[in-house]
């Protein structure tokens, strides 16, 4: 994950993309919320403003 001035985190998405991280690049507060999806698919996770 980058924002002006470098590189804030690096790693595999799952573990990069957080509520912590996605706050810390943006400098607001940011939620991210995980929606269950159909059978056999993965869980589907939003990130939406706090």
């Amino acid at each position: 994950m980058m924002k002006p001035g470098g590189v804030i985190v690096t790693g595999l998405a799952s573990e990069v993309i957080t509520a912590v991280e996605l706050t810390a690049t943006y400098g607001i507060d940011i939620a991210v919320v995980s929606v269950p999806r159909h059978a056999g698919a993965e869980e589907l996770k939003l990130c939406s403003p706090w």
